[in-house]
């Protein structure tokens, strides 16, 4: 394998690595809901785990379609 393919296959892997804890953190902060009550706008701060994971998945789309698609030359 080249060394640009093992770099986007690296890539690949860091970026799965933060959705995974990216979905933990929301996990943990829904779970924490009753823990802050005042907390200012829950929406928000969902939305704002929704919009990272939404970033990272179409990231990982991406570099998956270099991966299958790049030619060692």
């Amino acid at each position: 394998m080249s060394v640009k393919k093992e770099l986007l296959n690296g890539i690949y892997t860091k970026l799965e690595g933060e959705r995974k804890t990216t979905a933990a953190e929301l996990e943990l902060f829904l779970d924490c809901l009753t823990v802050i009550p005042q907390h200012t706008d829950v929406k928000v701060e969902i939305d704002k785990y929704v919009t990272k994971m939404a970033l990272i998945g179409e990231k990982l789309r991406v570099v998956k379609f270099l991966v299958d698609n790049y030619k060692d030359e």
